[in-house]
């Protein structure tokens, strides 16, 4: 397993642009993919030191047991992790090495390890030593093999006869990888610390669905880094010719668009779409993008984070602060009064102005392209929403993707419903939300099935005006004052 994870990680993590320290005198001629991972670079970016954290907390803690590793001299010892493997199929896995540059402490430190597990008879070791090998060589995790050619260098794979091969390239005994090889690819930036390519992926069989656009594709390259405060992404493909990367390039944008029309409720998700760039030349197509680190590290929380818990996490923080904020959820009713509209506005238009939609008229509409294009109303007074109706500019031609979103002042915004609009209503189509107290209401609009278009004839809300939010009644007194004497 241990192994497994490793270069499947590897793997999955994209093959390059390259960042130093690498060592050409350790990749065997006849590689197929290639991945290089800087990791004195990245223990000093925000990312890393959070991703490094993350990883150690996930480590079970050995209960009971008088001897352990220690995680931080581990990381601490190792400099650079170079990945590379000879074949695509089902082979790949037995035919893939690990070369770890380390520091002069990490024999010594596996060494200890194993002479403290000797004298504790613990048949649960993770490191054994293999007697019957022509040089030191240790069995990790029961099925990975492990040695070094020096203090400072671990050759890691699966296969021991990899690791003999992979001993003989590094001593000069077997061919190296030319400095010329396309998997080499020169590196276009600063502040990456991970870099990694593959060459022949026209030619893999068995390509899972979801991984089909690989096939247009003759090469992939990825690198991964940070630099003043960003997280900087850039995924090169290469291609045959002009005519493959031109069909590569729309298969890229169409995947785009839709990703950018799914009815996504977090804004940072959306945010992050809308930061990739796409460039195409003859013989290539790079998709490049670059995001706050702060913002990547809260969307990896989110993603690892149990579902259950975050409920959980929201329903707290939901409860804190309705006392300091006057958006309360307080039930889930529908309709009531119609809400008057004092203040309408848009993020844009394209001629077809925000007041359109407000106006009464069904033949006039607000006009907006592309995505996160959003309508704003300013209701008359505090009041409590329930319904939101929506009359969609030609709704049978197409369903329009939107969010409904409440705020307190305006600025900072709540996202209570994603929807799709329906193509069969004729008029208004109504939208049930949960009970808000709010002032401002705002539909967030990210175009529709046909294109990037919104259009919107008319917006009713409907609900409860000079609506005041209740105030939660004051903590009981837990005992009463003792009596003067």
């Amino acid at each position: 397993m241990i192994a497994r994870s490793l270069l499947l990680a590897t793997v999955l993590s994209g093959p390059a642009l390259f960042a130093a320290p690498f060592d050409t005198t350790q990749v065997a001629e006849d590689t197929k993919w290639l991945a290089h991972l800087d990791v004195d670079r990245l223990k000093s970016s925000s990312l890393g030191q959070y991703l490094i954290e993350t990883v150690k907390a996930a480590i079970p803690k050995q209960e009971g047991s008088a001897i352990s590793l220690n995680s931080d001299a581990v990381i601490a010892e190792i400099h650079s992790i170079t990945a590379y493997g000879l074949s695509f199929d089902e082979s790949a896995q037995n035919q893939s090495v690990l070369v770890l540059q380390t520091g002069p402490k990490a024999q010594a430190i596996i060494d200890g390890y194993l002479a403290s597990m000797e004298g504790s008879n613990d048949a649960n070791a993770p490191f054994k030593v293999l007697a019957d090998k022509k040089f030191r060589t240790y069995l990790v995790g029961g099925e990975v093999h492990m040695t070094f050619p020096r203090k400072d260098l671990i050759i890691v794979s699966k296969d021991f006869v990899q690791v003999e091969k992979a001993m003989n390239v590094i001593e000069g005994r077997a061919p190296r990888i030319s400095k010329k090889s396309p998997l080499l690819a020169p590196n276009s930036g600063q502040g990456f610390f991970f870099v990694a390519s593959a060459n022949g992926l026209d030619h893999i069989k068995d390509i899972p669905p979801q991984a089909r656009i690989l096939q247009k594709a003759t090469g992939l390259q990825l690198a991964l880094g940070e630099a003043n405060g960003k997280v900087m992404t850039r995924l090169s493909l290469s291609t045959s010719d002009a005519e493959s990367s031109n069909q590569l390039r729309r298969i890229i944008d169409g995947m785009i668009a839709l990703v950018s029309l799914a009815q996504m409720e977090n804004e940072s998700l959306n945010k992050l779409t809308q930061s990739i760039t796409v460039e195409e030349t003859e013989t290539n197509v790079a998709l490049s993008l670059s995001y706050p680190a702060e913002d990547v590290k809260a969307l990896l929380k989110a993603a690892m984070t149990p579902r259950s818990q975050s409920s959980r996490s929201a329903s707290a923080g939901s409860s804190g602060s309705r006392t300091a904020s006057a958006e309360v959820e307080v039930s889930d009713a529908v309709g009531g009064s119609v809400l008057k509209v004092a203040n309408v506005d848009a993020r844009s238009d394209n001629g077809n102005l925000a007041r359109n939609a407000t106006d009464g008229n069904p033949e006039t509409y607000w006009g907006s392209v592309g995505r996160q294009q959003w309508i704003r109303c300013e209701l008359d007074s505090n009041s409590l929403v329930r319904e939101v109706k929506i009359a969609w500019y030609k709704p049978s031609e197409r369903a329009n993707k939107f969010s409904i979103q409440s705020s307190n002042d305006g600025v900072q915004w709540k996202t209570l419903v994603t929807r799709t609009s329906s193509t069969t209503l004729a008029g208004a189509e109504s939208y049930n939300i949960p009970d808000t107290a709010t002032r401002w209401v705002r539909i967030q609009c990210n175009g529709s099935s046909q294109n990037s278009l919104n259009t919107i004839s008319e917006l009713t809300f409907l609900g409860e005006p000079r609506y005041t939010a209740p105030v939660a009644a004051p903590a009981a007194v837990e005992a009463a004052a003792p009596p003067a004497k």
